[in-house]
């Protein structure tokens, strides 16, 4: 039996200390990690294509040629083949398009004075005779390097059951041979001409080149928030021109890098000069725009302070317990960094109880599922490790980076969805570039592209997916 009068008060309090439970705080302040700057985004742009269907009715083509292919068309000056012909235009030249060629029609009225001189001492016999004749023509369009309309137009006239002739009493003249001579070089002339008319009347070069500068010029979606779409453009083709049902069609194709752009309108340098032709099938208008999402440090850390504030873990089946004071996220390098401030107990063993700052870090990633920014690979920093295996190693066992880790969720499919919502609403209104041209288009989904962070936020970049077009409604 321990005599305590002869030990004395001060040994019985160290041998009261040594066999109790040891209830000491353990204080755990952990430096933060080294300060690295965030990883510049090295986001790829998406490419884009613009169509840009070119829809010319051959109504517009027949009354320019109308006017200016009238009247007298060949005259002879002097007897040819002792025939003097002229050839006049008559009536309406009409001009269909179907089958990938453009058809002309046209009336001709031709006037003819012929001569006969029965013998060499007889008086010469004159005499004249009129007639009309259709010629069909068809021209097949193509479009060269340099962005110009190339055709090349055939045709013929068909005499039919009578040809014409000239009666002199006992002699009958068939002039129909006689006028071949004479009329089919000058059909070469008038198909030559009427290419040209075509080239001129068509010019598929504007087209492209309003369609090439007018992208190029940056158009309000939102007055709300000052958001602009920019278009970049890289390259421009062009499908085959084609007819149909009285239309001249083609569709010009911009490659472009689309975004939207918060804040005052952008000036870009406008590339004026029209890139050679490349020839497409037509069958790609898809766009993307990558849309951003962002969420600054100090709101996730107000979002999740709400979360543990004052909250208690039971951890490890409660043989630990911890309360988070506070939580305050940042960037550091790629990584989340996040503080916190706790106080916790091992509530079998010891008893210790530990107080403190440590600091965990984690990947941030988007969640396409429910449109949120999430944390993988939440653990203690290098720094917390070395302090926690020294004084309170439990601790990096109990399990409290995955209850953290349920709080790191950060909704963005509101901000997302809204500024979806502004660019469609934006094209359904045929948003117009110039007095001209709109755009016109449909937002089919969104897809997740990447996270980077900056030393104020996290930011998500999305990919909205769909189809746009630039309609060209005055010519």
């Amino acid at each position: 039996m321990i005599d305590f009068k002869k030990i004395g008060f001060a040994t019985v309090l160290l041998l009261i200390s040594a066999l109790m439970p040891s209830c000491k705080t353990v204080n755990i302040n952990s430096e933060a990690p080294d300060k690295v700057l965030p990883t510049a985004p090295r986001n790829e742009q998406n490419i884009s294509n613009i169509n840009v269907p070119v829809s010319i009715p051959v109504s517009q083509l027949q009354n320019r040629i109308n006017q200016d292919l009238n009247g007298v068309i060949y005259k002879d000056d002097q007897f040819k083949n002792n025939i003097k012909m002229t050839i006049t235009k008559t009536g309406t030249i009409t001009v269909t398009a179907d089958n990938n060629l453009i058809n002309f029609s046209i009336p001709l009225h031709i006037n003819v004075l012929g001569q006969y001189q029965p013998c060499s001492i007889c008086p010469t016999l004159s005499k004249g005779t009129e007639f009309d004749i259709v010629i069909k023509t068809s021209s097949t369009l193509s479009i060269s390097s340099s962005w110009q309309l190339q055709t090349k137009t055939t045709g013929d006239y068909n005499w039919g059951q009578q040809k014409p002739s000239l009666d002199f009493g006992p002699v009958t003249i068939p002039l129909s041979t006689v006028i071949d001579l004479t009329l089919k070089p000058q059909l070469d002339k008038l198909f030559a001409r009427l290419d040209q008319e075509i080239q001129n009347r068509v010019s598929v070069k504007k087209y492209a080149q309003d369609a090439w500068v007018a992208a190029q010029h940056p158009f309000m979606l939102d007055k709300t928030y000052n958001t602009w779409l920019f278009i970049n453009p890289i390259g421009i083709s062009a499908t085959q021109v084609q007819t149909k049902a009285g239309q001249i069609n083609m569709t010009i194709g911009i490659k472009s890098f689309i975004s939207t752009v918060s804040g005052n309108i952008p000036h870009p340098v406008v590339n004026n000069t029209l890139p050679p032709l490349n020839t497409n099938d037509g069958t790609d208008n898809g766009f993307n725009i990558g849309l951003s999402g962002e969420i600054t440090y100090n709101f996730a850390s107000q979002l999740i302070q709400n979360e543990v504030d004052g909250r208690t873990y039971n951890l490890d089946n409660n043989n630990y317990s911890m309360k988070v004071d506070s939580i305050i996220l940042s960037g550091n390098a790629d990584y989340i960094l996040i503080r916190l401030d706790l106080e916790g107990q091992h509530l079998k063993g010891n008893h210790k109880t530990i107080k403190g700052t440590v600091y965990m870090q984690g990947v941030p990633y988007y969640d396409p599922a429910d449109m949120t920014i999430k944390v993988k690979n939440l653990e203690y920093s290098v720094k917390t490790k070395n302090v926690l295996i020294k004084s309170a190693n439990w601790l990096l066992k109990a399990g409290l980076e995955n209850e953290v880790k349920k709080n790191l969720v950060f909704p963005l499919k509101d901000k997302l969805q809204e500024t979806q919502q502004m660019i469609q609403k934006s094209i359904n209104n045929n948003v117009r570039i110039n007095d001209n041209a709109y755009f016109k288009g449909n937002i089919t989904s969104i897809e997740p592209e990447s996270i980077y962070l900056t030393p104020m936020s996290i930011v998500a970049i999305v990919n909205a997916k769909g189809t746009i077009t630039i309609v060209v409604d005055k010519l």
